[in-house]
């Protein structure tokens, strides 16, 4: 039995991790079967794999399993994404020998891969790009929509796929408030945007029904003409530098200003958000509406000085108040007599 057969008539996802978990997992088969043409054409590689054709189970064994990990390095894909593909083909593994398939067990160990350090992008490079997409694409639709998105991106620090999802009422929408719910929790979160960020929607023909007019199902469109944008720039265009480098710039920005970034981002746990998102190098800034000031072209907004801040009566040392010194009696004793004891008087 194909694994692709496998899959559609066998395998049952035990638990969904993402929405495109279907769509990994075939690629990860395509990549499979990329190595295993490489195999027939090798006498080392029949040894291993005397048949050819599209993968079976009966392929599945842990020389194979590390062949395909060390071709996949050879072939310069990430080690993430190295460990991505034995994951994904050892769960089928594991389902079909539960299924009683394939006596197969895995042990093949995952590929020591380095945490990236999370960055964010700084003011100058936001205004970069911007500026770069005014520049590239100008007052053409997809200018209008990108420019739109990046600003909403900005804004909210939400999800990508969350931005193309939000809705509001004619009422909330004239005060710049959007509500989404998200995708990966259900939780229906609300957002007050700038006033640029409103007008860049409503140029775009944006409406309170449908804000972000997008013909699109994903957000693929989106990443590559933003990597078209970056690339035009001289920023970094890798894969850590795209939708995902605002998210990460507007959770740093308000953890810096003393905010929940937590909350902000919608996490369940405060590490997740500490590890993957801050980025300690960016240094305390300012708060995010003048950190974000003048980064878009048509910015135009003038910054005002910061609000008086509330005083925390608890922490403020309280003002010293004025009282009666008191004093204890004070006893005198006379020569030859009883001793008599004189309380002074109090102040008026």
């Amino acid at each position: 039995m194909t694994l692709v057969d496998f899959l559609e008539q066998h395998y049952a996802v035990h638990r969904i991790v993402s929405v495109n978990y279907d769509a990994s997992i075939r690629s990860g088969i395509r990549t499979f079967e990329r190595y295993l043409t490489t195999l027939a054409a090798d006498e080392q590689g029949r040894k291993l794999r005397p048949r050819t054709g599209p993968p079976v189970l009966a392929d599945f064994s842990d020389a194979i399993l590390l062949g395909l990990s060390a071709w996949m390095l050879g072939e310069a894909f990430s080690r993430p994404s190295v460990n991505r593909v034995l994951r994904t083909l050892c769960a089928l593994a594991k389902f079909a020998r539960r299924r009683g398939l394939t006596t197969y067990r895995p042990d093949v160990e995952k590929v020591p891969e380095k945490l990236p350090r999370p960055t964010a992008w700084r003011r100058d490079e936001l205004r970069k790009i911007f500026r770069g997409i005014v520049k590239l694409y100008g007052d053409s639709a997809w200018g209008r929509r990108l420019l739109a998105l990046m600003l909403i991106y900005r804004d909210t620090a939400v999800r990508a796929i969350d931005a193309l999802r939000m809705e509001s009422t004619p009422t909330d929408f004239a005060k710049g408030v959007l509500f989404v719910s998200e995708k990966k929790t259900g939780k229906r979160r609300g957002y007050e945007l700038s006033k640029v960020t409103m007008r860049a929607i409503v140029r775009n023909g944006g409406t309170a029904e449908r804000p972000v007019p997008y013909p699109y199902k994903e957000t693929q469109p989106i990443r590559k003409r933003l990597r078209r944008v970056l690339k035009a720039e001289g920023l970094p265009h890798g894969r850590r530098d795209l939708l995902q480098k605002l998210r990460r710039t507007t959770a740093t920005i308000a953890h810096h200003e003393g905010q929940d970034a937590t909350e902000l981002l919608g996490h369940s746990a405060r590490w997740v958000t500490q590890k993957y998102y801050i980025d300690a190098d960016l240094g305390p800034p300012m708060n995010v509406a003048k950190y974000m000031q003048g980064t878009c072209p048509t910015d135009r907004r003038q910054v005002r000085a910061d609000p008086p801040q509330p005083v925390d009566r608890r922490s403020s040392p309280r003002p010293q108040r004025r009282r009666n010194d008191f004093q204890p009696p004070v006893t005198s004793t006379k020569p030859g007599g009883a001793q008599k004891q004189s309380t002074p008087r109090s102040r008026r």
